[in-house]
């Protein structure tokens, strides 16, 4: 689903240039120099600081999700955003399926072999599919799991 949306939203934004280009001599946006890439990751990063600092609830999941997406597409890890990580798989089981699929695929990106504990203690308990086969992949990538275990 985030693919499909980032596949639109990039074919929206060369959309966007492709038609701005035929109407002036050059192509050139001003959102891609070098300053507003900057000033958007520091952004960025004070928004995941900001959110991974609040204790994860029910209630303040979401605000963990909006900025697992951010983390993984700058590769942006420092020590204290994996013991955050780290804090989010002690209580996995208790958070929602849409949170599991998120924790993992971020694992997946930025911690491929960090996180093998935590995943093999909870695939055991997955009841989603959907999950179970992160948690499978997550595991398979660092052979921490066989493939006959899952069969």
């Amino acid at each position: 689903m985030r693919l499909k949306r980032l596949i639109v939203c990039l074919l929206l934004i060369l959309f966007i240039n492709i038609e701005a280009s035929s109407q002036t001599d050059s192509v050139f946006a001003t959102y891609t120099t070098a300053i507003n890439r900057s000033n958007l990751y520091t952004k960025l990063v004070n928004q995941i600081n900001k959110n991974l600092s609040i204790p994860l609830t029910p209630k303040t999941e979401s605000k963990w999700q909006d900025v697992m997406w951010p983390m993984e597409l700058t590769i942006y890890k420092t020590p204290w955003i994996k013991t955050r990580i780290k804090y989010a798989f002690d209580s996995i089981q208790y958070r929602s399926t849409n949170f599991q699929r998120d924790l993992l695929e971020l694992a997946y990106t930025n911690y491929p072999k960090d996180f093998v504990k935590e995943v093999n203690g909870f695939i055991s308990q997955i009841s989603n599919p959907k999950v179970f086969a992160m948690a499978a992949e997550y595991l398979l990538q660092k052979k921490a799991i066989t493939r006959q275990y899952l069969f």
